[in-house]
């Protein structure tokens, strides 16, 4: 499923402040968008560390849970692809991602990249009710997707944050 090269990622730490502002995005996200779930998440050691996640109650994730991959998820196939990936299962009726299977969805899920392009994780989003514009729901995660990737270069990794202090 997923390249071998990308599973042998060692997690980086990142800094409080990186950290901080992905949280807001993905709370933003979930307010805006009644969405179940918003994920920002880091490749490392084998799968996806889920490094912020909205906090809404219907989120089933929190910030340091492990997805190792050969789980089913969405995310991994944005991984795979290094694509941005739309899936409206209300419309299709066909779902192959077994963690959600059972909820009429739309996925959101665009990759995070480092500074050097290098593929650093995802930003994802899942709606149980979609009734967006889904042009303008793309476009809005997309401009965080920049100011995420903006972020990474200014506060991301530790190593980084203390070498410009």
């Amino acid at each position: 499923m997923t390249d071998k090269n990308v599973g042998a990622v060692k997690c980086t730490a990142l800094s409080p402040a990186f950290l901080d502002r992905c949280q807001e995005i993905v709370d933003s996200l979930a307010a805006s968008y009644s969405a179940k779930i918003a994920l920002v998440t880091q490749i490392c050691d084998g799968g996806l560390t889920v490094r912020s996640a909205s906090t809404n109650s219907e989120n089933t994730f929190t910030a340091g849970d492990f997805i190792a991959f050969d789980n089913n998820l969405f995310c991994f196939r944005v991984i795979d692809s290094g694509a941005p990936l739309y899936v409206d299962a209300s419309r299709s009726g066909s779902v192959t991602a077994d963690d959600h299977a059972d909820l009429p969805i739309a996925y959101f899920g665009f990759p995070l990249r480092g500074a050097s392009g290098e593929l650093f994780g995802t930003l994802c989003m899942l709606e149980a009710n979609p009734q967006q514009d889904v042009i303008l729901v793309q476009a809005v995660i997309d401009k965080f997707k920049k100011i995420i990737e903006r972020e990474l270069l200014v506060l991301g990794p530790l190593e980084q944050s203390a070498e410009k202090s």
